[in-house]
């Protein structure tokens, strides 16, 4: 395709007649694009290389993450390819049972890592045939609905609302079959822990190598992984850390004059601390 935006309405096109289709982007900027297929409830998967926007630097924040935080995608933020590839399988059960998209979001010039590929069959198995009914096949023409855009709004909050017990289902399903989970949130040597790091995405796992650093010299350090944030695992959040007596957000994109991604979404407690980096640069 010639663009960005004409791939999305390609894609859309596709998910129109019922195929399932897979759209690599990089800074979306046919933002208003992946919007319509949200507010169409198309069954489509974005995989996302997280770039900044307004520029073509070779730095990579999640800018772009956050302006498609309020579109009614589901959003995860695997930590490696391993797990890029396990939440595009989990991406495609869930979008195509709530009728709602998802973005896979890759950080930028970290994807080089080598991992062991799975087996073709057990993901055709896990994923299924597709199996969508939402549209007329004999229609000749479709549009985005307007006549009642509140009413389609609060459809897909509610969709959006649902989608943590759908994500829950097929983690169990997933782990069931192969050992392994999918989960909305990773916590890792948070039982103790008197300091909690709350990070998403491929720094993750720099981040646990410090955590292990810390603990070595005796500090009771632990971190939480969000791999889900829409929707925002609100619940699995708060079990997490309920233990911790301070914790800190490493955040790679900033609200401008106000503060980080993700220190927005949790800040309810004043024993929340943010620190905004966007290349993990972060000293405790």
């Amino acid at each position: 395709c010639s663009s960005l935006s004409a791939a999305v309405n390609a894609a859309i096109g596709a998910s129109l007649g019922g195929k399932r289709v897979l759209v690599p982007t990089s800074v979306p900027r046919s933002i208003e694009d992946i919007y319509t297929a949200a507010y169409m409830r198309l069954h489509m998967v974005f995989v996302n290389i997280s770039r900044p926007l307004g520029t073509y630097s070779i730095k990579h924040d999640h800018s772009d993450i956050a302006a498609l935080m309020g579109a009614g995608c589901l959003v995860f933020m695997p930590e490696s390819n391993h797990d890029l590839i396990t939440a595009i399988i989990q991406a495609y059960k869930v979008s195509e049972e709530l009728m709602m998209p998802s973005i896979v979001t890759v950080d930028f010039a970290n994807y080089m890592e080598s991992m062991m590929p799975f087996q073709e069959q057990l993901a055709k198995r896990f994923v299924g045939k597709i199996n969508v009914h939402n549209f007329d096949r004999k229609q000749k023409y479709f549009a985005v609905p307007d006549d009642n855009y509140a009413e389609y709004k609060k459809q897909q909050h509610k969709a959006m609302k649902a989608a943590s017990e759908s994500i829950d289902k097929v983690s169990k399903m997933w782990q069931k079959k192969t050992k392994q989970e999918m989960p909305s949130v990773e916590a890792y040597k948070l039982e103790d822990a008197d300091l909690a790091l709350v990070i998403a995405g491929y720094h993750s796992t720099t981040a646990k190598a410090s955590v292990d650093k810390l603990r070595s010299a005796g500090k009771k350090v632990g971190l939480l992984r969000l791999r889900v944030i829409r929707p925002w695992p609100s619940g699995a959040i708060e079990n997490a850390l309920k233990s911790a007596k301070r914790v800190a957000v490493i955040d790679q994109a900033v609200s401008l004059g106000r503060h980080g991604l993700f220190y927005g979404e949790l800040n309810n407690k004043s024993r929340f601390s943010s620190t905004v980096t966007w290349q993990c640069s972060c000293n405790i």
